[in-house]
């Protein structure tokens, strides 16, 4: 073959020296003969080059189901993806509105909805299967989440009205009018129930109810109509208007208080101490348990009038605080800090800047969950790595954890999903 290639190369060259108008053309047909071979070697070489990579597997040619899909809710974890939530359940009513909170007691789901007048309402749901087993209407909106004790749910509504409600079947035990606004979750201890009120102007009460029938025991007045939660350890019941306050439990009778600005977290109490967030004057507080001395003082890095509210969570020795900061520009802008501090000492350990509003905060088996920019996030408690993003649930900012399972809210309303966490 190469001699023939050959001696026809050697007649063409002696075609265009001679001037031949005939072995020019013969030339020319020859050369294109050469190249065409020259094509047909060489595409049936690619071919099999591309067969063979197909059958290793090292070349993946695109399907046309893969042109256009759309992603999976839940994608199939590889080497660089972390296994993500799997849908256990979703539930869609009318009813939900806009939820406000979820709380997971006994194997029950509590949620409450309304952010409007009258539409403030109390669903019971199968934790497992997300089936409705009673709805209770309060006629007011219901803000933060109940207290159950003793299968009795304790809640409080904006019109101020404090409900005692069968926690299994939602049959109503007795009410009772504080006249005034109730937005912070009530508090049990030794058969009493604490809950607070505000009204306007800027004044409120706590107040110590039987329990049992709703019977007011004592109450206590606030220069402030914006205070937190209530907690009661050994007897001694801790809250913060714009100072923190330490009572006598069983008679209402002041112990001590620690004057800061504009305080608003419910107070953790552990160990003798009482920990505090202060966004008046951005700073988290350690004080002692009986006498309400200074123990350290950690300054989060806003200024008072940047920061809005404080979260704790209490893990063992360390303190997880949750600031959200705001500012005022054309359209309202919010974003948080997250720290972990020694307990001990105020040190720092952490910080973490996700660069949104942290709308939801939940720790639970040692994973920390964000809820920010419309998707949950799981961060490691003791290191602050990202383990994963969530999307795919368009999260609202209510959240909760429980037995392996993520409930959340879905950010269009009216619908509540439960995931299956995947193992941490």
């Amino acid at each position: 073959m190469n001699e023939m290639v050959n001696m026809q190369n050697k007649q063409s060259i002696g075609a265009i020296c001679t001037g031949n108008l005939a072995q020019r053309r013969l030339k020319s047909i020859v050369l294109l003969t050469i190249v065409a071979g020259l094509l047909i070697s060489s595409l049936i070489y690619t071919h099999k080059v591309s067969a063979s990579s197909l059958m290793q597997g090292s070349t993946r040619l695109p399907a046309p189901s893969d042109v256009g899909a759309t992603p999976q809710a839940t994608p199939t974890p590889t080497a660089t993806q972390p296994p993500l939530p799997v849908k256990k359940w979703k539930l869609t009513d009318p009813g939900f509105g806009e939820l406000t909170w979820i709380s997971v007691v006994d194997g029950l789901l509590y949620v409450g909805s309304g952010f409007s007048p009258g539409s403030g309402k109390i669903y019971a749901l199968n934790a497992t299967t997300g089936r409705k087993l009673w709805t209770f209407s309060t006629g007011g909106m219901v803000l933060d989440a109940p207290v159950i004790a003793n299968d009795v749910l304790y809640i409080g509504s904006d019109t101020g009205i404090v409900y005692a409600l069968n926690a299994k079947t939602g049959k109503k035990i007795w009410t009772l009018s504080t006249g005034g606004f109730i937005e912070d979750t009530p508090t049990v201890s030794n058969h009493i129930l604490y809950i607070n009120s505000s009204f306007s102007p800027s004044s409120g009460k706590v107040n110590a109810l039987n329990a049992t029938t709703g019977k007011q025991i004592w109450t206590f007045p606030t220069k402030s109509d914006d205070f937190s939660s209530s907690t009661v350890v050994n007897g001694t019941l801790y809250f913060s208007d714009d100072n923190v306050y330490a009572l006598n439990a069983t008679t209402g009778r002041k112990i001590w208080m620690f004057p800061s600005n504009v305080v608003e977290s419910t107070p953790i109490v552990a160990n003798g101490v009482v920990y505090i967030g202060s966004f008046g004057d951005d700073k988290v507080y350690a004080l002692k348990a009986t006498t309400g001395q200074k123990i350290w003082t950690f300054a989060a890095g806003y200024t008072p009038q940047e920061s809005q509210g404080a979260q704790l969570i209490l893990a063992k020795d360390v303190l997880y605080v949750v600031l959200v900061k705001g500012i005022i520009m054309e359209n309202d802008i919010d974003y948080s800090l997250i720290y972990a501090l020694r307990a001990s000492t105020g040190q720092k350990i952490w910080a973490l800047i996700p660069g949104y509003s942290v709308d939801a905060t939940v720790l639970a088996n040692t994973i920390l969950y964000l809820c920010f920019n419309s998707q949950v996030n799981a961060f490691n408690e003791t290191t602050s790595h990202k383990l994963w993003t969530f999307a795919d649930c368009f999260a609202s900012g209510v959240l909760a954890v429980a037995n392996g399972v993520l409930y959340v809210s879905y950010l269009a309303h009216n619908t509540l999903f439960a995931f299956t966490l995947p193992a941490s």
